[in-house]
């Protein structure tokens, strides 16, 4: 038995692995198939399916090409982040297994790439070096040229224009020497782009020059778009060098070629730089319409990049012929451009985020079922095993049962061969004691005859004994001599019968004796069989016992995967819903914050840095107008997500109630009454009230007609940049006004809120003023002020993995305050990013507001 196990045990396990590898080559295919279909999804499932068995494997031979595979579908779909993950995973196998410099070189471009995408330019730098001296060692020209070209656009884009310039040089001697002449133009075209921007326009023409040479000797419909770049660029040099009609040539070629191709994005860009260059020229109808033909084409695709520059062209050109309504009118209308497409890049930055979110989510779940169905599997497997254990060993019982039979009826039939022979051997004696009879009567015939015989002689005798006395007396002695013949033949006869009886009994007896033994056996072997049949049985009954139990429990492994699909699609169903309220509270949330165009008509020069670190948000920010008096709030709830909005939408609501509805306008009398409302909306003001739930906030009332600004804060403050020092009222420094040192002609004040929060903690800030503090300073002077929740301070990140705090966000307003309010925006949301990339986790809801107050 225990033979029969090891052997199917060493069948059982081989099968096992080539099913293994044949189902790992099904996925593989599999995942082809989708990818070529566009089916990025399901390919990316089969991929994680091949990496989850090679994982499982360790056979990271193989490991880290599933690895790069999946990295290029999420490549495909955007997701970055992901894409440089497996990215990473793959060039560490690899670098671990020394695989050969070309494939390192691939991964480290891959990984290079990858950093550049999630726009992290210093690690993206160091990983395309690495590629570079790998590349250059093992003398790969056309390697080193492009990673050369990618290591320009990243010099370029840090402003490293020396550094940009010897890539780009470099890159350029190797296209030219491996004659790629499509490669050779646009770094030609390059080098031309990077002179421009450092204001050296003789040596930018000469490259543009030379790259379009390169570009005509290609096949337009191949190089169209480079060609169209490269004439556009010519352009605006020949605009620069007042040359009007090679610019005019320039300009038209670059939209002929585009209007070739398509694509209204660049048919619009096009028509823009025709604009501005008639405008340069005071060719104000032909710019015109130049520029609504732009306008025509950007409207057209919702294209807000180029209407933002369409709409500042036209207001120019308005301005310059003295249409000074039309010139605000489309000023409006490029602010309204601008803030749609801040909210789309907003939003494509939210897609970004949630496309990780949601293929982290989803790779997460997919794993977990491919743990859960290999779980399953092996427990098929063993159930699987054990079935045919079962099965194998029923089916020796049943050999063995066969064999027994087959013993039985070999012993029945010995034992009726035994009888059979036993009866022959009767017979024999039978017949035996026949012939002993017959010869026995037979002889005694003869006795009979001999002694008529004898008497009729002693007869025939006495008649003669008177004629022959010497005959009679030879008579006697012959007949004494026949008698003792006689004694002696009966005597013999007497023996045979006697030792013949012995041997008859003694044959008897062994017969008996045979048959006796025989029937013995018989009877053990009988007994034997019984016994045997009846283990055979038992065994039979556990094997049928060991059946019903396996099935038994395969009926419930079904049934417990069916619940568990049931559980599954309840789960989705309610993160469904849940996601779809969780965003339909966003819309809500959104269409309360006010907009930043109503915030821009009454301060152009300001702007919103809202970034909520789930969907929805516990900061918020409130505007309004009422006369002379402008109204700027920012508030940061207790908590984020779901408990924070609808804190954020209780303080939206008070605050329309107590500015619109009562008509408070001092900020105090705001954050006192703010505060109370709070209170009785949450029934904070009961002793037994375990609702601690409030809101920091700080607020400026911005006074026109009296040219002041107000300001109270609970909790919060405001930072204000100034040339001179800030006027208070009476002429006092307010306690809790803390003024920074001159810097470049400019000094930060920071003006502090009362340290006490809206609602919440109602017993523990008992000892605390009833009423919120009135600071108030004078417009005389250019105002840069900044309002803020503690979000911006709070996170942490950079190299040491610690707090921004208040001392790093002054520094970086001290050095960028003078700079537009969208660079302002842009700046100051890019450090963040950064300042996160090491953890690439946002700890709480973040908002930041800047507002540039008097001239």
């Amino acid at each position: 038995m225990v033979r029969v196990q090891i052997l199917f045990f060493l069948l059982f396990f081989p099968l096992l692995a080539f099913a293994q590898k044949d189902s790992l080559t099904y996925y593989a295919k599999l995942a082809e198939q989708e990818k070529s279909k566009g089916n990025y999804q399901q390919a990316l499932n089969s991929y994680f399916r091949v990496a989850f068995i090679q994982e499982n494997a360790n056979d990271e031979a193989n490991l880290a090409a599933t690895y790069e595979s999946i990295a290029n579908l999420y490549q495909n779909k955007q997701v970055y982040q992901k894409s440089l993950d497996y990215y990473l995973n793959a060039y560490k196998i690899r670098q671990k297994q020394n695989n050969p410099p070309a494939m390192l070189v691939r991964n480290l471009q891959q990984v290079g790439m990858g950093y550049y995408l999630v726009n992290n330019l210093p690690n993206a730098t160091k990983y395309y070096q690495e590629g570079l001296a790998l590349a250059k060692q093992q003398k790969d020209n056309k390697t080193t040229a492009d990673i050369l070209n990618k290591l320009f656009f990243i010099s370029q884009a840090n402003k490293q224009y020396e550094v940009a310039a010897n890539h780009a040089n470099e890159s350029l001697a190797l296209y030219e020497s491996l004659k790629d002449t499509f490669a050779t133009s646009n770094m030609l075209n390059n080098l031309g782009f990077l002179y421009r921007e450092q204001n050296e326009t003789s040596k930018a023409n000469e490259y543009f020059q030379k790259a379009l040479v390169l570009n005509q000797r290609l096949a337009k419909n191949s190089v169209g778009e480079s060609r169209a770049v490269i004439l556009q660029n010519i352009g605006v040099i020949y605009t620069n060098l007042a040359d009007d009609k090679n610019a005019n040539k320039s300009f038209y070629d670059a939209l002929a070629i585009r209007k070739e191709q398509g694509n209204a994005a660049k048919i619009a860009e096009t028509y823009n730089y025709i604009a501005k260059y008639h405008l340069v020229e005071e060719y104000y109808e032909k710019a015109e319409e130049e520029v609504l033909q732009a306008i025509q084409v950007a409207r057209a695709k919702n294209d807000y990049k180029n209407l933002v520059d369409s709409y500042k062209i036209l207001s120019d050109i308005y301005r310059k012929t003295g249409d000074y309504k039309k010139a605000d009118e489309y000023l409006r209308l490029r602010e309204a451009a601008q803030d749609s497409l801040a909210a789309r890049k907003d939003k494509n930055s939210q897609n970004f985020q949630q496309k990780q979110i949601a293929a982290e989510r989803q790779e997460s779940e997919y794993r977990l079922v491919l743990a859960e169905k290999q779980k399953q599997e092996l427990l098929l497997q063993q159930l699987k095993l054990e079935a045919d254990k079962k099965e194998k060993e029923l089916e020796l019982n049943k050999q063995q049962l066969a064999s027994l039979e087959k013993d039985k009826k070999i012993q029945e039939a010995e034992a009726e061969r035994r009888i059979a022979e036993n009866r022959r051997v009767q017979q024999d004696l039978e017949l035996s004691r026949q012939k002993l009879v017959a010869e026995q009567q037979e002889q005694r015939v003869v006795a009979l005859q001999k002694e008529q015989a004898l008497q009729a002689l002693a007869l025939e005798q006495q008649k003669r004994k008177a004629d022959e006395a010497e005959l009679q007396r030879t008579k006697s002695e012959t007949a004494n001599k026949l008698a003792a013949q006689e004694r002696e033949q009966e005597q013999q006869r007497a023996n045979f019968i006697i030792f013949s009886g012995i041997g008859i009994s003694l044959s008897l007896l062994l017969i008996l004796a045979l048959v006796a033994w025989s029937f013995i056996q018989k009877r053990k072997d009988n007994e034997k069989l019984k016994t045997q049949a009846a283990e055979i049985m038992e065994s039979n009954e556990e094997i049928r016992a060991s059946e019903e139990e396996l099935k038994q429990n395969l009926e419930e492994l079904s049934t417990t995967q069916e619940q568990l699909k049931v559980q599954y699609d309840l789960l989705a169903v309610k993160n469904k819903n849940i996601a779809d309220s969780i965003n339909y509270a966003r819309r809500i949330q959104t269409a309360m914050l006010p907009r930043l165009a109503e915030i821009q008509a009454v301060y152009p020069e300001s702007f919103v840095l809202f970034r909520p670190r789930d969907v929805i948000s516990g900061d918020f920010y409130w505007f309004g107008s009422k006369g002379h008096e402008h109204i700027l709030v920012a508030v940061d709830c207790t908590g984020h997500g779901v408990p924070g909005a609808f804190m954020s939408m209780l303080g939206s609501s008070l605050l329309n109630q107590i500015v619109h509805d009562k008509e408070v306008h001092q900020p105090n009398k705001i954050l006192d009454l703010l505060h109370k409302g709070v209170e009785e909306m949450l029934d904070q003001r009961t002793e037994n009230s375990e609702n601690k739930d409030g809101m920091d906030a700080s607020i400026i009332v911005h006074d026109q007609q009296q040219q002041v600004i107000h300001f109270a804060g609970a909790n919060n403050p405001v930072y204000v940049l100034t040339q001179d020092l800030l006027i208070f009222t009476n002429d006092q420094l307010p306690e809790g006004v803390n003024v920074i040192a001159p810097e470049n002609g400019w000094q930060l004040t920071e003006i502090k809120g009362d340290k006490r929060s809206i609602g919440g903690r109602v017993l523990a800030q008992k000892h605390i003023q009833e009423n919120y503090t009135l600071k108030s300073f004078a417009v005389n002077q250019p105002l840069h002020i900044y309002l803020f929740s503690d979000g911006y301070l709070d996170q942490i990140g950079g190299a040491e993995r610690k707090k921004l705090m208040s001392k790093g966000l002054k520094k970086l307003l001290m050095q960028h305050h003078e700079q537009s309010v969208d660079n302002q925006r842009t700046i100051l949301n890019t450090f963040f990013e950064d300042w996160i990339s090491e953890t690439k986790k946002q700890l709480d809801d973040v908002l930041l507001m800047g507002v540039k107050i008097g001239k």
